[in-house]
């Protein structure tokens, strides 16, 4: 059994997203970045 690759390829532009911060508020990710690059990290606990 072969992994296949799943969402954007490394270094892909993504479009652009909102999720909400950790006390709740809507960030965009234009506003976080501007014009520079950003690493974003998915963490899920394993505890859920």
């Amino acid at each position: 059994m072969t992994a296949r690759p799943t969402g954007p390829a490394i270094g892909a532009a993504v479009d652009d997203f909102e999720l909400n911060d950790q006390w709740g508020q809507p960030v965009r990710l234009s506003t976080v970045t501007g014009r520079r690059r950003a690493l974003i990290l998915f963490y899920r606990s394993a505890s859920w």
